[in-house]
This record gives structure tokens, C-alpha cells and sequence, in this order.
């Protein structure tokens, strides 16, 4: 197997055939990882390569969906999930994509340690275009808290904001503030901006203006780092 596939370097990528080579090694590569090695990682990376570089998405989805089924890896559960939505709403409607397949492998990824799909999850349970009439907040809830545990700043920001507002649950500020505490440490400043307001107007909470200006502060800090990082990729 050509190694030159690990160094790009070696390749003058302005030049169209020695991208078609250099992609052809990776391709080489890739699937020597996946069908020889039997690495699930390698067969993700294979799958993303028809995806996203060979444009090839009948090869990717089906070795998404095998690398999820046979190999349980949540990343390519994930995918898969995302290609049947996305076939869904090209088709014209979500039943084209077919639902049940879509909760099914969403679930899969999130229960393989995929934590978008543990946000989709928990979204797709309270849309009427996935579930019609029955709202599943029992296991909406469930999806937001499996992330959450796991770090993803995304579900402990709606998880504090479904008790801030009382969204199809009780208000209680005391779980709203617990999970934008761990939101904003998880760098989201929607978290962070909620908290900040909560300290300062006392909105269910004593009122601090100490804690306000802390997280007031945070989310300053988080959008300049924002911004430093929308600088870097530009240049």
C-alpha cells in the first residue's frame, strides 16, 4: 500500500493528476483500513470520503449503515440518519425518508456515544413532522439529559431553558439554573447571556449582581474568542 497517501506534502495538489493520484491513494488506503483491518474508524473515514470527496452517496450510505449495524459506530449511525432526513426532505416530505428508520438510527448513534444524535432525538420527539400528535416529552427530556451527562453544552442549554420557561414542564428554576451553570462552562453563551439575566433581575433566583457581571463577563469572553476563530479560518 503506497505510503504517500500519509503525506500530502509529497504531492503538488495544483496540479490535477497529482490530486487524482494523491486522492486515489487515500482511497487505497481508506479501504484497506475498513475491508482489511476491519477498523470501524477506517470504514467511517471511507464512507465520508464517497460522501464528501468522491461524491459517491449510494457507496457512503451503505457502508454508513453497515459500519452502524455491524460495527456499532455511532458517527456512521449519525450519518446515516442525516442522509434519510435529508432524502426525506429532497422527496418532499419526511415519510419519503422514512421516519421510523430515522428514529431508529438516531438512537443507535446516540445510545454508541453520539450526542448530535442524542439532540436530534430529543427535538424530533416534540415535532409534529416526525411524531404528528404524540409529543414524547418523557423522552425528549431523556435524549437532552443522556447528552448532557456526557458534556454536550448544546442539550444542558435546552434542558435549562425547557425549566426556565416551564415548556411542557413544571418551572423550576432551580434545575433551569443547575443546567446553565453546565451549559455556560460548556462555553454556550446562550447559557451564559440566561444566567446573567437571571442573577441580575432575580427571575426565580435570588439576585446577585456579582453573579450577574460574572457571566455577563463569560459571554464577552466567549465572543471574542468567537471572533478570533472566525479571524484565523479566514486567513
Amino acid at each position: 500500500m503506497a505510503s504517500s497517501a500519509s503525506t500530502p506534502y509529497s504531492y503538488d495538489l495544483t496540479n490535477e493528476e497529482d490530486v487524482k493520484h494523491y486522492l486515489k491513494n487515500i482511497e487505497i488506503e481508506y479501504s484497506f483500513h475498513c475491508f482489511s483491518e476491519k477498523n470501524p474508524d477506517g470504514c467511517y473515514r471511507l464512507a465520508s470520503f464517497y460522501d464528501t470527496i468522491k461524491i459517491d452517496k449510494q457507496k457512503a450510505v451503505k457502508l454508513y449503515q453497515t459500519n452502524c449495524d455491524d460495527n456499532e459506530h455511532g458517527d456512521s449511525c449519525n450519518k446515516l440518519a442525516k442522509h434519510m432526513m435529508l432524502k426525506g426532505k429532497l422527496g418532499g416530505g419526511i415519510k419519503d425518508g422514512k421516519t421510523e428508520d430515522i428514529f431508529k438510527y438516531h438512537h443507535k448513534a446516540c445510545q454508541y456515544g453520539n450526542n448530535e444524535s442524542c439532540y436530534s432525538s430529543a427535538l424530533m420527539n416534540m415535532d409534529p413532522e416526525y411524531v404528528g400528535e404524540n409529543k414524547n416529552l418523557k423522552k425528549c427530556l431523556e435524549y437532552f439529559n443522556i447528552a448532557c451527562d456526557r458534556n454536550d453544552g448544546r442539550s444542558c442549554s435546552k434542558l435549562g431553558e425547557i425549566y426556565r420557561k416551564g415548556s411542557h414542564v413544571q418551572r423550576d428554576m432551580i434545575k433551569a439554573t443547575e443546567y446553565h451553570k453546565k451549559g455556560c462552562d460548556l462555553e454556550m453563551p446562550q447559557s451564559c447571556i440566561n444566567l446573567s439575566y437571571m442573577y441580575r433581575k432575580g427571575d426565580g433566583i435570588p439576585k446577585n449582581e456579582d453573579l450577574a457581571e460574572k457571566y455577563r463577563d463569560m459571554v464577552k469572553k466567549l465572543a471574542e474568542k468567537e471572533k478570533a476563530s472566525t479571524l484565523r479560518m479566514s486567513q
